[in-house]
């Protein structure tokens, strides 16, 4: 065998694992007649082409000249999420298995982030003086209020959000219908306090979550048509019910409406819905190309920052984030926060067109092993921890992976605390003493 063959071998043995990968990922996913809805191949594949396609319709007459440049970054993200995917499910099985979570350590933990974070959001409401939901002009209202209460407050109450989550995955896999009617209603109470704080992200990734961890973890990983029918029902229920709580923000804003006037009519709010969706749905496409006007004339190639940058959002004084970057870059005056990337707009800013193919297949190759890993483990931890991820890179098209909250950072360290800790002493107890 020449040189040049043994070269080109490793290539032909990866591409033909991602074609094996992906047609197994496919037949897995719509085998018994069944579908398995939460596969990276229908999950994450299905919303990036989903919220591109609409994000495409949405913006259509004012794309111009950067459609090709649109259209490339598009189909280099979606190449890329079916390479990671394909060669994910290419990959042999771990003889390894997943570490044995601890069902109850699950519950447990659960409860002292509930009571953490809810004991820390009471603090956070006394730190602001008020609730920020009735403050007029909300969209900055929200902003402002946030840097009034510190982020040490702030990032401590964010902790109630997983916590609901292992709570509802703990009660629907031990199928406790009394803990789970208590899981359910902690987490309406979590969310209502997110959205007196006058955010609907937090308020709504705590329903939307907890509904896709609970099916996973009573075991309907696969449903049938109507299965899936009632889960897309909710979700546009939950997309619907954001729209509402955008029409709010956007109605209390005095550049919409101007100052309060006894004499003018309600405001149209069913119009304002409608713009508070569409807003959502064009930020693939229309903030793609926002960033690469900031970047990298304006801003500079960040080589991976964006996803840490987060982190400094907890340090003292006052941290830019770089949707907040982009935002003064631009000149933009907006109320609210900052013009968030989409997860393509960071790859872009991070790694420039190539971070359009490589950020994906991380996203795909990271989603397929996780998969595979919670399908395996069959625990409550272990769905909790993949039912967040697959909503997180799902949302990222509309907010980036990592662009303005240390969250998903937090998020994924507490829940993978029943996973992680029985594993580390079963670990420890292999160890010879003296050692």
């Amino acid at each position: 065998m020449t040189a040049s063959a043994l070269r080109a071998r490793p290539l032909r043995d990866a591409i033909g694992r991602i074609g094996s990968g992906l047609k197994g990922a496919y037949g897995d996913a719509f085998a018994s007649r069944r579908l398995a809805w939460a596969s990276p191949a229908i999950a994450v594949v299905g919303a990036f082409v989903g919220f591109w396609l609409l994000g495409l319709l949405v913006t259509a007459g004012s794309i111009g000249t950067d459609l090709p440049r649109v259209l490339v970054a598009a189909g280099l993200g979606l190449t890329g999420l079916l390479v990671g995917v394909g060669y994910g499910f290419g990959r042999p099985t771990s003889k390894e298995p997943a570490p044995a979570a601890s069902i109850h350590l699950t519950r447990r933990v659960g409860v002292v982030l509930v009571i953490t974070g809810l004991s820390a959001m009471a603090l956070y409401f006394l730190a602001i003086g008020d609730l920020p939901l009735f403050r007029p002009s909300l969209e900055q209202a929200r902003v402002d209020a946030a840097e009034e209460g510190g982020a040490a407050l702030r990032v401590l109450s964010m902790l109630a959000i997983p916590g609901c989550w292992l709570l509802v995955a703990w009660s629907s896999f031990q199928r406790r219908l009394g803990w789970l009617a208590g899981a359910v209603l902690v987490s309406m109470i979590v969310a209502a306090a997110w959205v007196l704080t006058g955010n609907r992200a937090p308020a709504f990734q705590v329903l939307e979550v907890g509904v896709v961890v609970g099916v996973l973890s009573a075991g309907f990983s696969r449903l049938r048509w109507w299965g899936v029918a009632a889960l897309m029902t909710v979700g546009l229920a939950l997309v619907l019910a954001a729209g509402v709580f955008g029409a709010v923000r956007l109605a209390s804003q005095s550049t919409v409406y101007g100052p309060p006037d006894p004499n003018r009519g309600a405001p149209n709010y069913v119009r304002l819905t409608q713009t508070s969706i569409a807003a959502y749905l064009r930020v693939p496409v229309q903030n793609l190309r926002f960033t690469m006007v900031a970047v990298p004339e304006r801003i500079g190639w960040r080589l991976g920052s964006t996803y840490l940058l987060p982190i400094a959002t907890i340090t003292p004084g006052k941290q830019r984030t770089f949707d907040a970057m982009i935002k003064d870059a631009l000149g933009q005056t907006y109320a609210g926060g900052g013009t968030v990337p989409g997860m393509l707009g960071e790859a872009y800013a991070n790694f420039g067109p190539a971070g359009w193919l490589l950020v994906p297949i991380l996203i795909g190759l990271a989603t397929a092993a996780l998969y595979r890993r919670a399908s395996s483990a069959r625990s409550p931890a272990w769905w909790a921890l993949y039912g967040y991820a697959i909503i997180h890179v799902t949302g990222a098209n509309l907010s980036g992976l990592s662009i303005a909250s240390i969250f998903p950072w937090e998020a994924y360290a507490v829940l993978s605390l029943p996973i992680i800790l029985p594993w580390i002493q079963a670990r420890l107890r292999r160890v010879p003493a003296g050692r």
